[in-house]
């Protein structure tokens, strides 16, 4: 959960200073970080109950209510748990809080999300570019 904090704190210090919504914008992005990680858990989950025969959420993965559900959930989550969170002066003494630039945080997301499936394709098989991996 520090990490989680740390990343509110910084999305919230940003958009502070531009005078841009903070509450809103680190919202949003602690949803959006939630969900990348939630689908990436999922893919494994799914992968290796069914390689192991305990369980097959494969159709139940496709329905677009599982992800509504999901994305709800992740965003009341992040709620409940940061929205009225106002102590913020834990993270500005962090030693490695001047070496995380803001565009790092903004790629993290993404490198979340693609490097997941990339270790998912790696693991389990699939394709990348045209390419077959076993």
């Amino acid at each position: 959960m520090k990490i989680l904090d740390y990343l509110y704190y910084r999305i919230y210090r940003e958009y502070m200073l531009k005078n841009d919504s903070p509450k809103l914008r680190a919202f949003c992005y602690l949803t959006l970080l939630l969900f990348y990680i939630s689908i990436i858990i999922t893919l494994f989950v799914e992968k290796i109950g069914k390689k192991l025969g305990l369980f097959d959420i494969s159709s139940s993965i496709k329905n677009p209510l599982i992800w509504i559900v999901i994305i709800f959930l992740n965003g009341l989550f992040i709620y409940i748990l940061y929205t009225n969170k106002t102590n913020h002066v834990y993270h500005e003494n962090l030693k490695y809080a001047k070496y995380i630039k803001l565009w790092m945080l903004i790629l993290l997301p993404f490198l979340i999300l693609f490097g997941g499936i990339i270790i998912y394709i790696l693991v389990f098989g699939g394709w990348i570019l045209s390419h077959r991996i076993n």
